[in-house]
Parts: structure tokens; sequence; C-alpha cells
């Protein structure tokens, strides 16, 4: 706002006496008033204003007595117009005098600056500030006054109150911006705070997702590795201290996912943390701390028992656990058993990481399955040789091929009513560079766990059709032979298999009815539509396929008549007990029986 907004030259006289009004309008509003103002204004301020400028500067109204002054006061108020200041006469009888009448007019207009025009006052000076209060909007002009005086005094505290309006607007305007920027403070206060909070809260479920399961809340495998470090910390610190590590997986719990879908596995899962967690009550003697369980993923969990007193409330626990499982499972109204193998491992000066006890456990808890599933196994160091054993095992294993140390014998199928030799089986043996032979039985299964059967069964297949197709070229042609090779579930279920068979039979020049692949039970006990399709496939090349070890397995009578088999092999075991158990012979004379009336030839 510029300075002329402020401009206030408006004065009030209130006094009995009309000739004072003409004293003071004449100095007020005189011609001489322009050049005496411009001196007083040089005098006061020490600047001059042209005479344009100060013509007729001040506007006057007039008031006998203090009724009719304090009325004209709030007229000025009304139409915002007030008054710069107002000369006011002490004595004005019969009505209010000065004092009462400035009081009231400052109850009015508190802005308005006030001069006492008097020749002697019924009031002193200590009484008007006792009355009034110790003000700078009073001044004492005595009478008579010099009109110099007059002059200044208006010009004075008119240009005062300007100076008092622009101060207490500029105030206001400071107090808006101070409130403003307070109130803008306050929101991005609040707004930071908000932000914090959020922040926090992002970072608190952030936290929550690194360390616990999404599905089940309990700790992940990053939260357990930790716990598990503090307490190997724990016990290299204090003597005495024994915590045992539980690692819990659930029987076929795949089944369960493959049947009823992940919907009810999940179901499952979350059912199984809870009666985890209930099953380590704070009261149970055998925790004597703290027992936490937690997800590793899929269907495997870890407990850690804390504070253990021996390796029995270990084992306690794991049992109190089994029971808790083996209890059904309601979900969607439909009742779901499962078993649990748990391996059972206690902490000792050999394990160095979290991850040692991990693989204890785990090899414990496999051992356990081993003996049947439903059971739980302790780690000791009779288990812990043969796992290193084991692990030897597979690692040369996996070289095998490279180092030549696999070969393939045949054994002759023979032809009970020619005598003569109609076949060959193929069978795979190893034999590893300055160790003794290792039997089928316990390489195979451990390919077939590290996924390399297929790798083995393709070499095998491809030897086999090498070296028939070679002999066959110094047989006659009424003398030809066949090879029976073996063909494991995982190299069976490849869908490039039928393919690779066709690429053996092309690049070996084998006759592909000379080539006989034998599949197990466990090949066709499951997608019994896709393996029919898959050997309809084989055939297709002039190969035959054939049912291995009829009877040892997931024998199933229902589907054996959809498979277009050429022969079905029956189990060694029967065929061994056959001459002591009459129901042996019983059951390989029904499966002949079953054979020829399926078109299908015996083996046994």
């Amino acid at each position: 706002m510029t300075t002329n907004s402020y401009e206030n030259r408006r004065i009030l006289i209130i006094d009995d006496n009309e000739s004072i009004h003409a004293d003071i309008r004449k100095t007020l509003c005189s011609s001489s008033t322009a050049s005496s103002l411009e001196a007083a204004e040089q005098e006061l301020f020490g600047k001059s204003t042209s005479s344009e400028q100060v013509s007729n500067v001040f506007e006057l109204d007039s008031a006998y007595c203090g009724e009719d002054g304090l009325s004209l006061v709030r007229q000025s108020q009304d139409i915002d117009k007030p008054y710069a200041a107002a000369f006011v006469d002490m004595r004005m009888p019969p009505g209010w005098d000065g004092l009462e009448t400035i009081e009231r007019i400052w109850q009015v207009d508190s802005d308005i600056q006030i001069v006492v025009c008097t020749a002697f006052s019924d009031h002193t000076w200590q009484e008007m500030i006792e009355k009034l209060g110790q003000t700078d909007r009073l001044l004492i002009l005595k009478k008579p006054f010099d009109p110099i005086e007059v002059l200044q005094c208006a010009t004075a505290l008119a240009r005062k109150w300007q100076l008092a309006q622009q101060a207490r607007d500029h105030v206001l305007h400071l107090d808006r911006l101070v409130e403003e920027r307070t109130k803008k403070l306050t929101e991005s206060n609040e707004a930071l705070k908000n932000e914090i909070a959020v922040r926090v809260d992002t970072e608190k479920k952030l936290h929550h997702a690194a360390m616990f399961d999404g599905l089940t809340d309990l700790p992940n495998r990053t939260n357990l590795l930790d716990m598990l470090g503090r307490c190997i910390e724990m016990s290299k610190r204090c003597k005495g201290y024994v915590f045992a590590v539980l690692f819990v997986d659930l029987d076929n719990f795949k089944r369960i996912n493959d049947t009823l879908g992940h919907e009810y596995g999940d179901a499952v899962l979350v059912e199984v943390a809870t009666r985890l967690k209930a099953s380590l009550r704070s009261i149970d003697q055998v925790c004597r701390h703290d027992a936490t369980a937690s997800r590793l993923g899929g269907d495997e969990f870890v407990i850690i028992l804390e504070a253990i007193r021996d390796p029995s409330s270990a084992i306690i626990v794991a049992e109190r656990m089994q029971k808790a499982l083996n209890a059904p499972f309601r979900v969607n109204d439909n009742d779901i058993e499962i078993s649990a193998s748990i391996g059972v491992a206690l902490y000792d000066s050999s394990v160095q990481t979290p991850g040692d006890l991990l693989r204890n456990a785990d090899t414990a808890m496999y051992r356990a399955k081993q003996g049947g599933k439903c059971c739980h196994a302790l780690f000791n160091q009779e288990l812990h040789e043969e796992i290193v054993s084991r692990l030897l095992l597979e690692n040369d294993l996996r070289k095998a091929l490279d180092r030549n140390e696999l070969k393939i014998v045949y054994q002759p199928i023979i032809n009970l009513e020619t005598g003569r030799i109609d076949g060959l089986e193929a069978l795979m043996r190893w034999h590893p560079t300055g160790k003794s032979p290792v039997p089928p039985g316990v390489f195979i299964p451990i390919a077939e766990e590290i996924n390399l059967i297929s790798t083995l069964g393709r070499w095998s297949m491809t030897q086999a059709c090498q070296n028939l197709a070679a002999w066959n070229k110094l047989l006659p042609p009424d003398r030809q032979l066949f090879v029976a090779v073996n063909v494991a579930p995982q190299q069976f279920a490849d869908p490039e298999f039928v393919q690779e068979v066709s690429s053996v039979i092309t690049q070996t020049e084998l006759n592909p009815q000379h080539l006989h692949l034998e599949i197990t039970e466990g090949t066709v006990v499951h997608n019994v539509n896709d393996v029919v399709a898959k050997i309809k496939e084989i055939n297709e090349l002039g190969t035959e396929v054939n049912l291995d070890d009829f009877g040892s397995g997931y024998s199933s009578l229902g589907s054996l008549y959809e498979l277009p088999l050429n022969l079905i092999k029956i189990d060694r075991m029967f065929v061994f007990h056959a001459e002591k158990r009459r129901e042996y012979a019983a059951v390989i004379g029904a499966v002949m029986v079953l054979a020829r009336n399926l078109n299908m030839q015996v083996v046994a």
C-alpha cells in the first residue's frame, strides 16, 4: 500500500468557544497555511512539500460539546473516514468535560490523536494519566496558543497517525505472512510426519516380507540362518548350552497340490504352521527357553529347540509334532491326511555354519524317509560318514562317462520252446577307477535323484544298439537277435524321448524291430493316456515296448489292457520263490493266462 493511501488530514475541533474554532480554522485553512505548513514539515521532518500538495490539506469538523464530538467520531468510523487528530477543550460546561470526552472518544476510536486545549484545568497531568493511562496520543496546548503551535501539532499528529496506521498495517501484514507461513510449515510438517510414518510402516513391511514367509508368517530361510548363527555363537560362549534343529518334511505333499490344487495345499501349510507352533508351548519342559518354527519353502519346516538337556528331549518333541500332524486336516469340508518325516540334528563343535547344521538335519530327514516315512531320525557320525561317502559317489558318477568307467553287459533271453537265444538284455555296470564295482541297485537310484539317469539311459541305449547292429551283421537272417534296453521313468517322460529313439536307430543303422524298450510299472502309474500315446509313437517306429518287473510295484490290472505292450516280464521275486511257495507259482500262472488273452508274450 502506498504512503498516499494512508494520508489523513481530517481534524476535529471540540470546544464550547466559537472563537477557538475560528482561530484554529484560520490557522489551518488560511492562504498562509501552505507556506507555514511547508516550513513546519521542513522543521519537523526535514523535507519540503510543494504548496500545490499542501493547499487546503486539512479537513476540519467542529463540535461544541463532548457529546457532539463523540457523535462525529462515530460517524467517521461508520463511513471509514476517521479523524487523524482532535483539539479538545478541557472545560465545556454544562456537559462532559474534556477528560470524559477524551475517554469516551478513545472507546470508539483508539487511534485518534488528542490535543488538549486549555488555559487552566480542573485536572492535573497526573490525574489525566491515572484516568486515561500513559499514552503518546495525548498533547497539551496551553491557551492562548500561537498559530504555529497549532499548525505544528496538527501536522505532526496527522503524520504520526499516518505512520501509526502504516506500522499497524505492516505488522498485520507481517502477522498474516507469519500465519500463512506457519500454516504452510505446519502442513509441511504434517505431510513430512505422514511421509515418515508411511516410510517407517513400509520399511517395517519390507523388513517383515524379507524375514518372514508370506503364506505362514513364519520366519523364512534368511531369518532362520540368522537365528541359527546366534545360537551357534551362544553355544561357543556358554559351556553346556545345547540346541537342536528339527527338519520337517511333509510326506507326499505334492500329491495334495496335484490332485486338489494349490489352494488346498496352501491351506494345509498354514494349518501345519499353526500346529507346529502350538506344539512348542513355553510351559513345555522339553524347551526351557524358546523354540522357533520357521518355514524353508514348499513343504519343508525347521524347528529350533534351544537349551535342551539331551538328544532325547529333541526326540520327544519330534514325536509330539508327528502326533499333531497325523490328525486329519479339514479343508473346505474335505479331510486331508498327511504325515511328516523329521530329521534331528544337535549342535556340536564340528558344526561351523548354520548351513552345516541344516544339512545334517536334512540328511537325517532323508534317512527317516528311507525308513518308511512318518518317521524321525537322529543325525550321528555314522550317518555323516555315509552322507560324505554318498556325496563322493555322486561326484564320481557325474564323471563316470567321461572316464569311460561305465560298460554294458548282456544277459541272454532264452526261448523255452526252442532253447535258443532270441535276444539280450542290456545291463549297465559301473566300475570306478581304483575302486570296487558299484552295484546297479546303488548307483541307479543315485542317478535318478541327481537327474543323471536320462543321460546314462541315452548312452546305454546307443551302446546297446551299436553293439547289436554289429553282431547281427555277423549272424544269418533267421538268427537275428533283439536287445532289451531299460528305460527309467524320467527318461521316458522326456518330451524328446521318441525323437531320441528314432535318432539312435538311424545313427546305429539298427533294424528298429530289434530294439525292445522296457519300462517299469512306475512309468505307467500316472498319466496312462500320455503313456499310451507315447508307446504308440514308438510302435510306429517299428520298436516294441515291454513292461519290466511286473508285480514289483504299482501293478494295475485295470489299465494293463489299455497299454499297447508286446511283452510282460514277471518280477524275479516270483520266479525265485515259485518252487517253494505255491501262491507265487499261482501268480505266475495267472499272469501268463492274462498275457495270452491280451496277445502279449511273457518273460520270467
